[in-house]
């Protein structure tokens, strides 16, 4: 019985860690591709904007 417990909670673990893996790269990868997407008026727009709201 145990050891299927601890079997378990080792799965689970390591799926969360993967999980969490794949979503900080997909995260990182998000905004390079907003940014390539960007003119140079949009982006600086966006910076001054951005400015404004702090």
């Amino acid at each position: 019985m145990w050891d299927a417990r601890l079997q378990t909670q080792a799965f689970w673990s390591l799926v969360v860690y993967l999980l969490n893996g794949a979503l900080f790269v997909l995260v990182g990868l998000e905004p390079q591709t907003a940014v390539r997407g960007l003119s140079g008026t949009d982006l600086s727009g966006a910076l001054v904007t951005w400015q404004r709201s702090r």
